[in-house]
């Protein structure tokens, strides 16, 4: 109950600030901008890009939220745990049977934001501050649930 409900504010605050902040992704920047090279018109993601605005990362926002709230539950982020690849059927066939292991909650929150910045789709203040603002919703989340009312 306390990750769903972790999870559900997480999706409120990443909408909230998507709209908020209206931050272009990547691809439209390079695209229609530049960067360090020319504007390239053709540059293209290396995952599809959605078709929202790019800050916070949601994947970010909900690991983040997710790592806090399983590690103060369980009373520790030091938990490794390996899982298997994404679904076999959305992801190239090279990943079937790739297995990944982290050595901590955290570890594999931070991966998986991660993995939005190599595949092109956010900057990593979208990653970084959806992690931070990720865990500090769980904090909340947290007390608010064990508080003790006067």
């Amino acid at each position: 109950a306390l990750l769903s409900m972790a999870q559900a504010d997480a999706a409120i605050v990443t909408w909230d600030a998507k709209y908020y902040h209206d931050i272009l992704r990547p691809e439209t920047a390079i695209r229609k901008h530049g960067g360090p090279s020319p504007r390239d018109p053709n540059w293209r993601t290396l995952i599809p890009s959605p078709a929202f605005p790019a800050y916070v990362s949601g994947h970010s926002m909900f690991s983040g939220a997710s790592a806090q709230m399983l590690a103060t539950v369980l009373g520790s982020d030091k938990i490794a745990f390996s899982g298997a690849s994404p679904d076999p059927h959305l992801w190239p066939a090279r990943l079937n049977g790739v297995r990944r292991s982290w050595p901590s909650l955290s570890a594999a929150a931070s991966e998986n934001g991660a993995s939005r910045e190599y595949g092109g789709v956010h900057w990593e203040s979208d990653n970084t501050e959806g992690l931070r603002v990720g865990a500090a919703i769980a904090n909340v989340v947290f007390r608010r649930a064990f508080a003790t009312k006067s």
